[in-house]
């Protein structure tokens, strides 16, 4: 069964600490992300395109 969760998460600014340089930032954060498979420690890949983000998590490092 495929269940999904939206959450509707706002980019943010944050800064580097040396040279005070803003970059956007995007915070995930919950028990969802257990609840689907990620757990502490684990590693994802990251698949970026225009309008597009795809987190998924790595079977093998």
């Amino acid at each position: 069964m495929n269940i999904a969760v939206t959450r509707k998460l706002k980019i943010c600014y944050s800064h580097y600490q040396k040279s005070r340089r803003r970059h956007p930032v995007i915070n995930l954060k919950g028990h969802y992300l257990e609840k689907f498979g990620f757990t502490v420690g684990d590693y994802v890949d990251l698949t970026v395109s225009q309008d597009k983000i795809v987190i998924q998590r790595r079977t093998q490092n």
